[in-house]
Formats: structure tokens, sequence, C-alpha cells
């Protein structure tokens, strides 16, 4: 079976890694090389750990390789892209803030 060129590079970094525990911890992922220089890489770890808080297991690491690899489809990646740079977020924060001031705005029977 042939291994994505990423994933074939990380596996001994991840032999290391999961040979004493079930997760990589946030601060280890962080010194891959493809993540180190990138400005979004606590928020992509984030994003693909289970529990949000950036500890990846390797079915974890491998959905995030998966997602970044030339083979993903724009829609998975356009997925991916929403809720790494937070626009979801943002869009939900908005619904709240404009619900509130319609509720306060209606309250004053204007």
């Amino acid at each position: 079976m042939e291994c994505p060129s990423a994933v074939e590079q990380n596996i001994p970094f991840f032999d290391r890694l999961y040979s004493e525990r079930s997760a990589a911890l946030l601060h280890q992922i962080l010194t891959l090389e493809e993540l180190r220089v990138n400005p979004f890489r606590d928020r992509i770890c984030k994003v693909f750990s289970e529990d949000d808080s950036g500890d990846l297991s390797f079915e974890d690491f491998l959905d995030l390789m998966s997602v970044f690899s030339e083979g993903a489809t724009r829609d998975v990646k356009a997925s991916y892209a929403f809720r790494i740079y937070g626009i979801l977020a943002a869009v939900d924060g908005l619904r709240a803030c404009t619900v509130s001031l319609t509720l306060s705005w209606g309250a004053r029977g204007d």
C-alpha cells in the first residue's frame, strides 16, 4: 500500500509520539514542519481534535493530512477552511447579536 508522501514522511515522528500514549499533545504536533510556520497552526489542531484541545489521535492526524492533501475535494477543503478561520463562529456571533438587538428594539416598543 502506498502512503501519501506527507504521511509517509511523518511515520517516525508518530511512532515516537504514539508509543507512549493514545494522542499526541498539541505542543508536540506543532513541531511538525508543515504546521510550525502556519499562523493558524493552533486553530488547525483544535479543529481536527475530537475534544477541541488540539491534541490529536492518530486518526485525527490522518484526517488533517487527508483534508490538506491534493486529493481532497474542494467541498471538503472549503468546509474545513470555514471551521479553521472561524467564519462559522463569527456568523453565529453575529446572529446572536442580531437577535439580541432585535429583542432589545422590540422591548422598547418602537
